[in-house]
């Protein structure tokens, strides 16, 4: 009874092991255009970045699809990201693309591909572009991720303002002028000698003020800078992820990357578990047999 105990707990330590080992296992696809306000006839490219892996082997190939407005955007061509992921397999038709690292596996952020568009003259304000069906592996497993997405903005590019040429002439100080003061003259005295007729001198007239100060020039006011016009909102990219490939007679089947992964691990686990109690519980009765034998004999 004791050796039955052991043995399933024993396989019941194995299963955890295995139900740890693919939950782990996760990354992100993010991307990133080198512009976000375009006008049309613009070309600018779209960086395809594997980031957060989380695997105890690391990542060495992935798949996906790519999707974009096709009544906006052209698909110029695809380039490689990093030197040591080769340049993907893109499949036009379907927009299925595939692709491996030339070394080992990796768990480092990098650059898988990068591509380029350019927008077309009837294009609409806010194109989106987006990845989706990812599935990678690490040589062992399948490992899936979610629809990474972005956007562009599509119309004329804000204008800086330009400075104001005309000078600002500031008022001239208007001028005081004081009127100069009326001197005063007293006549001189008489002499104590004969007497000469006191001479009367007059006062000379007081002097009248200079005359009125020109008014100063009004001043010009400068030009009022011109404002940038509001930039548009980025739309909520859309999350819905396409169908699944298939042979859509585009030439392109569903081996594109062998699906040797599970989806649904907690199922299968459980489904082990009851399969290994049953076996268990079978092999205690066959022992318990024996044993009756044996002590008959």
């Amino acid at each position: 009874m004791k050796r039955i105990v052991t043995l399933l707990l024993a396989l019941l330590l194995i299963c955890g092991i295995f139900s740890n080992t693919y939950a782990a296992s996760s990354y992100s696809i993010i991307l990133t255009p080198s512009e976000t306000q375009l006008e049309k006839g613009d070309e600018f490219t779209v960086a395809v970045k594997i980031v957060n892996i989380i695997d105890s082997k690391g990542i060495i190939t992935i798949r996906g699809k790519i999707n974009y407005d096709e009544t906006s955007l052209t698909l110029l061509r695809i380039e490689q990201g990093h030197e040591l992921w080769s340049k993907p397999k893109y499949y036009a038709a379907s927009k299925y693309f595939i692709q491996d690292r030339d070394e080992d596996r990796t768990k480092s952020d990098e650059v898988l591909f990068k591509i380029v568009f350019k927008v077309n003259e009837n294009s609409i304000k806010n194109p989106s572009i987006s990845i989706s069906e990812l599935s990678a592996s690490n040589g062992d497993i399948d490992i899936y991720a979610n629809t990474a997405s972005t956007s562009v903005t599509v119309g004329n590019k804000p204008v800086p303002p330009s400075p104001s040429t005309s000078p600002t002439t500031s008022p001239t100080t208007s001028p005081t002028t004081s009127p100069t003061t009326s001197p005063t003259t007293n006549p001189t005295a008489s002499p104590t000698t004969s007497p000469t007729t006191s001479p009367t001198v007059s006062p000379t007239a007081s002097p009248n003020p200079t005359t009125t100060p020109t008014d100063s020039p009004n001043p010009t006011t400068t030009a009022s800078p011109t404002q940038s016009p509001e930039p548009t909102k980025s739309p909520i990219p859309t999350t819905k992820p396409s169908e699944k490939p298939g042979n859509n007679g585009s030439g392109i089947i569903n081996t594109i990357l062998p699906n040797t992964g599970i989806k649904d691990n907690t199922l299968i686990i459980w489904l082990l578990i009851i399969l290994i109690i049953i076996a268990a519980i079978i092999c205690y009765y066959k022992i318990k047999q024996i044993n009756r034998k044996q002590s008959r004999h």
